[in-house]
């Protein structure tokens, strides 16, 4: 990594001997990285907590210090932390291992060299880079798969109100069929972006060729049983007070159902008559 790259990466340090601090301070900054120094581990662990910073760098001995009992201490806080800690002591590999097998927690023994240490780091977060970088393209291929399914969910409703249809107005199976096999090749879950899109855009096409052939048709519409009564009888020219008084209803129902007569064939709020909209369309 180069310095501006490093520039955007927080490392806390802390150690207990100043001399060490700053000398680990020095190390890390001439390489570009945004540097925090402790000597109060209270205060670190506080910070650790805060979600600043990518790399914690322990180096922390002092006289009165236990060590299996500060990394016991330690160990409590790391399921909390998204944070990766690096650990370096003078305790041999195999006994901090038996002693403190702390998930979340690098071990170095020490003595290491400051290019040791750097290399290091530097590793580490590439393939934190990298496993951020994976995550991302997961969540996005899940989203897009996602998205493909909801596509596929709604044209074959499409498709089905389309084969409904198709059995009042005599639409031809060819049709039927090409939208189909468009169908099916979305189902493949590998399909290119551009090539799903492609496809997307033939289906919708058939439908609204279909679609258009359709209008003529009242069922195209879904309309219920009384609204199609009603409409019949608008078609036939009766006003709503006859058609009320026919179908021994109020006023107001009849015209509750002209509403919706008018928004379902697409004319809600349009200045058409309903009467004569009726009449071109087939009512059966």
């Amino acid at each position: 990594m180069n310095k501006m790259e490093n520039s955007s990466n927080h490392i806390l340090i802390l150690n207990a001997d100043l001399v060490d601090l700053a000398e680990y301070q020095s190390i890390f900054s001439q390489s570009g990285y945004e540097v925090s120094c402790f000597h109060d581990p209270i205060i670190a662990f506080e910070k650790m907590n805060s979600g600043m910073f990518d790399i914690a760098l322990i180096d922390y001995h002092t006289p009165d210090t236990n060590e299996y009992q500060f990394l016991t201490q330690l160990e409590g806080l790391v399921p909390s932390m998204r944070i990766h800690i690096i650990y370096l002591s003078t305790l041999n590999h195999e006994v901090f291992y038996k002693n403190c097998s702390i998930k979340g927690v690098y071990y170095i023994q020490k003595p290491v060299s400051s290019n040791e240490l750097m290399i290091r780091v530097e590793v580490w977060l590439k393939q934190r880079d990298r496993l951020y970088q994976l995550e991302r393209e997961n969540r996005k291929n899940e989203k897009i798969i996602q998205e493909n399914q909801k596509e596929i969910d709604n044209l074959k409703n499409m498709l089905q109100m389309v084969e409904q249809f198709k059995q009042k107005t005599n639409t031809p199976m060819k049709k039927i069929d090409r939208i189909s096999s468009h169908l099916q090749i979305l189902k493949q879950k590998s399909i290119p972006i551009n090539e799903r899109n492609t496809i997307i855009q033939k289906i919708e096409r058939e439908l609204n060729l279909i679609r258009s052939k359709t209008k003529s048709d009242i069922h195209y519409y879904n309309l219920t049983k009384t609204e199609l009564k009603v409409a019949t009888m608008i078609k036939d020219g009766f006003s709503t007070k006859e058609i009320a008084d026919k179908m021994e209803k109020s006023t107001s129902t009849i015209e509750t159902h002209r509403k919706n007569i008018r928004k379902k064939i697409g004319i809600k709020n349009k200045n058409f008559n309903l009467t004569d909209y009726l009449k071109k369309i087939v009512l059966h």
